[in-house]
């Protein structure tokens, strides 16, 4: 940022080592940027993919680690029966003994049951409302605390290249939506971020 008011190159500005002169309006550069960011990076469309593919992940992650638990819980209980069972082989058949084989042996059956049929039980469904009040959040921080809201759009974005063209400035964003969602993560839309 050249001041307050306008952006450049900051190569050019601090080392002269760029020829690109240019400068644009802050208001302008910060206004298109937050229109692109939301038309393109966290569009609806994009937002919905995302919370899909995220609701797909944590689905797989919870039912593996379910069935995992489901596992080990049904090894220790096989274990347990074949001891009863030993036990009954050395004439040891009480009948206390025998009830004790036919609960391991039930909660066993429910185990596998439950492993077989898991469901995921996740949802980001909030996703898309993150998203909106973090953009609009955005915009806020970008009005109130210049500094920050610069850090945080090039967090989101990465590098912008302001390019001079026959038209006038073009500018290239580098933008990575896991990046987005790592941001969104971190400072949490709606916290003043």
């Amino acid at each position: 940022m050249r001041d307050g008011l306008r952006y450049a190159c900051a190569r050019h500005r601090d080392r002269g080592t760029c020829t690109n002169g240019h400068t644009v309006r802050r208001a302008v550069l910060e206004e298109r940027l937050l229109r692109a960011v939301q038309e393109h990076i966290l569009c609806p469309k994009a937002v919905a993919y995302l919370a899909r593919k995220v609701e797909e992940a944590v689905s797989r992650r919870g039912v593996d680690a379910g069935r995992r638990r489901a596992e080990a819980e049904i090894r220790k209980l096989e274990r347990e029966r074949e001891n009863i069972k030993a036990a009954v082989r050395l004439g040891k058949a009480t009948e206390t003994l025998l009830e004790m084989l036919a609960e391991t042996e039930e909660r066993i059956r429910r185990l596998r049951a439950e492993a077989s049929a898991a469901e995921p039980r996740t949802s980001v469904r909030a996703l898309p409302g993150l998203v909106e009040r973090y953009v609009r959040d955005l915009r806020s921080t970008l009005g109130r605390d210049t500094a920050r809201g610069r850090a945080l759009l090039g967090r989101l974005l990465g590098d912008v290249v302001l390019m001079p063209t026959d038209g006038g400035l073009v500018a290239e964003i580098s933008a990575d939506v896991a990046r987005g969602v790592r941001l969104v993560e971190t400072n949490g839309a709606g916290r003043g971020i």
